[in-house]
């Protein structure tokens, strides 16, 4: 431009264009020429609005008013007689920002003219933006650049350039690395490299780019550039910027703004090549910082229809809820009711794959757009799903829900789950009188209603001990013989056998029925009759009870199904299963934000147990004694496996405390039945490793008593093996044996694995090591299945080193 400006004070002066996309600091170049040339005329050409005056650039350049009905060739000499006006004196230089804003008739006036200025002392500079996605500023171009004499186009920074950029607006060198990243986020755009330094030298951290920037030079200068966009390439951008975070298609991206895909595809394919895109399939920003910025520049309105226009396409490609749903997350108001059953069948789909966190964040979201009708279903489905993972967020969403029902006098649907969660936040007497109270005014007036919460309340009731005295013993005084009083009290003689398994299952009020499969019986009752099966030793149909998930089977308490169902898959010695399907609920360890029930945290150490896995189980163990509430029956499962993680570590004398306390506890509740938690022949077996016989014969005694009378293959071949591991001379190799025979009716490897091999090694012991082999292999398939590290690393040294094989007896009590 000096060199220019040097010829043009010769009388060799000229049109000179400086062409660039927006930011690339062709104002500041004519900036600096004024700077340089004080006499220099500088004017600035506003962008075109309605009433605008015709003719407007000539006008500014000329000073004056000119009339419309001069034509082109009057015009066009006016202008060159004002130009050889103002050069009389000497160089005259004039600075056209904006020259894109030329008009039609202004545009063909300066072409006429420019020639002419090569032989005068004047320079004309016109600065214009480049927009290919403007046809008439192409055009524009087209008809400047050929009588220009000079044609400047300002470049990007290159990483040296922001380096000494940084240096010159900070007075420090750049640290390394963190040009290259503003190269990136920038876009290569002095502009907004200028306006990114200037923010970063006021955060506390500015040797790195974060994500977010508050308020500041880079995010004005963003709306500025925006600003000289076509409106239907600011569209796209902010769309983009709205739909980064689920990396939209051209197809989506296009339904956003409402354009052919063609187009859209073609404006990414420029973005891309020059360098504001990463990809264009999808398209990517090319840093987080450039589409959050942008995002955060539109109005909450244009937002929200940005979503909903991918939404309706992303639904009308065939997508999944899930995948439409990421485009709702973020909508507020009832106007969006009609997407909520959208967001729930995504939280379902979420469940189905174990993605707990966002199952809850998609019904959260549908509580933010649901009519208020529906307000209270989705309230309870929230809460109930919070019981897995956060109990504090889940009482608050079913007291709100229960409030409502109450006040509208509906089915209080919220209750139970809010009373079971009362429960186990040490309010257990609280929870109980709220369900008396809440079933008492509901009776009045819906008996259906008032129905479904007396089939559920066993499920509270029982968490602990003192509530279920109570409340058993105000069922037995009533002396009904309904149904659900029947069931509950049939349940209760289980717990202390006071039938065997048989006759207590054909006591329990419901048969199955070909046509009508349980519908018979109560729903809320349905998980009494899977804890029954399982006792029962009927794993297959316990199974099948508690894997399909149903709310109302189990108390309407969900989190109770995956409960049972977990102490299923572990008595098939299921462990991997156990794992994947707790491990969304429990979380990770030093997790803060979640309070998974301790039965869940306790089955997963289980599980974690019989893969050989003692530290992580011990871990898991560990994390939830500071959380927990004794008074529930889940402290006792925790316990349990402590016991059994004990054993497995060789520390008999803890085990078998745990074990007992174990006893002590379950005992309060009046559960009798080994077939609940076998804590006598775990304590028994226990006491045999430490030569204390005695009491183990006590404890086995009483378990196989109860065992007959409860009369079924597990518990009677458990309580067998006990009684012939406490044997006075030593094992018991007939008990032992009829232990065996026993547990192999039972579908349940965990407890046959070390059966057979403690039968193993008494026949190695009486010199048939044949026969001991045999078993040992039979041990060794089942631990296959079920992956048990630890026995199976026991059977492998066993079968390589038969010299040293343990006695019988010296097992885990598994």
């Amino acid at each position: 431009m000096a060199a220019w400006t040097e010829r043009a004070t010769a009388g060799s002066g000229g049109l000179v264009v400086i062409s660039g996309r927006p930011g690339f600091g062709k104002t500041q170049l004519l900036d600096e020429l004024a700077r340089r040339v004080p006499d220099a005329r500088r004017v600035d050409l506003p962008p075109p609005w309605d009433g605008a005056p015709p003719l407007g650039a000539i006008e500014e350049l000329l000073g004056v008013d000119v009339s419309v009905q001069d034509a082109d060739a009057q015009l066009a000499e006016a202008l060159h007689a004002k130009l050889i006006q103002g050069s009389s004196a000497g160089l005259h230089v004039v600075l056209v920002d904006g020259a894109e804003h030329l008009d039609e008739r202004s545009a063909r006036v300066l072409t006429a003219v420019a020639p002419r200025l090569r032989r005068m002392r004047v320079l004309l500079v016109l600065a214009l933006d480049e927009r290919p996605w403007e046809p008439a500023i192409l055009d524009l171009h087209a008809r400047l650049e050929p009588l220009a004499v000079a044609i400047l186009r300002p470049s990007g920074l290159s990483v040296a350039a922001i380096e000494g950029l940084y240096e010159r607006r900070t007075g420090t060198v750049c640290p390394p690395g963190l040009a290259a990243d503003i190269q990136q986020v920038t876009a290569d755009i002095p502009l907004l490299a200028g306006a990114l330094i200037t923010d970063l030298v006021a955060l506390r951290d500015h040797d790195r780019i974060p994500e977010y920037l508050p308020e500041g030079c880079y995010s004005r200068s963003i709306s500025r550039l925006l600003g000289r966009y076509s409106p239907h390439g600011v569209a796209m951008l902010r769309a983009l910027a709205v739909l980064e975070d689920v990396a939209p298609t051209i197809e989506v991206l296009a339904a956003a703004c409402d354009e052919p895909a063609g187009v859209i595809q073609h404006r990414c394919e420029l973005l891309a090549a020059s360098g504001i895109l990463t990809s264009v399939t999808p398209p990517v920003f090319r840093h987080p910082l450039i589409g959050n910025t942008i995002r955060w520049l539109g109005r909450r309105e244009d937002t929200d229809r940005i979503r909903i226009a991918a939404a309706e396409q992303a639904r009308s490609a065939g997508y999944s809820a899930r995948q439409v749903a990421a485009y709702l997350r973020d909508l507020v108001g009832v106007q969006y009711a009609r997407w909520t059953v959208v967001l729930l069948d995504a939280a379902e789909e979420c469940l189905r794959h174990g993605l707990i966190v966002d199952a809850v964040r998609h019904l959260a979201a549908a509580l933010r757009i649901t009519a208020p009708t529906g307000r209270d279903d989705i309230l309870v489905r929230l809460g109930q799903l919070e019981l897995w993972t956060n109990p504090a967020a889940a009482r608050a969403h079913l007291e709100e829900a229960l409030h409502s029902q109450r006040a509208r006098q509906v089915t209080p649907t919220a209750l139970i789950p809010l009373a079971w969660t009362m429960s186990t936040r040490w309010q257990s007497g609280a929870a109980m009188a709220l369900v008396d109270e809440v079933l008492a005014e509901t009776e009045g007036r819906d008996l259906l209603a008032a129905k479904k919460i007396r089939s559920a309340s066993w499920a509270v009731a029982g968490l602990t001990s003192a509530t279920w005295r109570d409340y058993i013993a105000g069922l037995r005084r009533t002396e009904s013989t309904d149904q659900i009083t029947t069931a509950i009290l049939t349940w209760d003689d289980a717990f202390r056998v006071r039938h065997t398994a048989r006759e207590t299952l054909a006591r329990f009020p419901a048969e199955p029925d070909p046509a009508r499969g349980w519908e018979v019986l109560p729903q809320q009752l349905i998980g009494l009759l899977a804890h029954l099966s399982m006792w029962s030793g009927d794993l297959a149909l316990a199974r099948q009870l508690s894997e399909q998930r149903k709310d109302h089977h189990f108390g309407t308490i969900d989190v109770y199904r995956l409960i049972l169902h977990s102490e299923v898959l572990l008595r098939c010695g299921d462990y991997h299963r156990v794992l994947r399907e707790v491990a969304p609920t429990v979380g990770t360890l030093g997790d803060e934000s979640i309070r998974p029930p301790l039965a869940l945290v306790a089955q997963y150490a289980h599980a974690l147990l019989g893969l050989g896995r003692l530290t992580e189980a011990a871990q898991w163990l560990d994390s939830v004694t500071e959380h927990a509430n004794p008074e529930t029956w889940e402290w006792t499962v925790v316990i349990h496996v402590k016991g059994l993680l004990c054993a497995a570590r060789g520390d008999s004398r803890q085990a078998i405390a745990h074990f007992l306390d174990c006893g002590r506890r379950v005992g309060a509740v009046g559960i009798r039945n080994p077939a609940h938690i076998p804590w006598r022949s775990s304590a028994a077996m226990e006491l045999v490793r430490l030569g204390e016989r005695a009491q183990a014969r006590e404890l086995a005694a009483a378990e196989l008593e109860l065992a007959e009378q409860w009369d079924t293959p597990g518990t009677i071949g458990r309580a067998l093996r006990a009684m012939a591991s406490a044997a006075p001379g030593g094992v018991d190799a007939e008990l032992l044996d009829r232990a065996v025979g026993l547990l192999r009716r039972y579908d349940s490897p965990v407890e046959l694995i070390p059966a057979l091999l403690e039968l193993a090694a008494v026949r190695h012991d009486s010199g048939d090591p044949e026969r001991a082999d045999e078993l040992r292999w039979e041990a060794r398939s089942h631990a296959e299945t079920i992956g048990a590290t630890r026995y199976l690393e026991l059977i492998g040294d066993l079968l390589g080193a038969t010299a040293s094989i343990p006695s019988a007896g010296s097992l885990p009590a598994g």
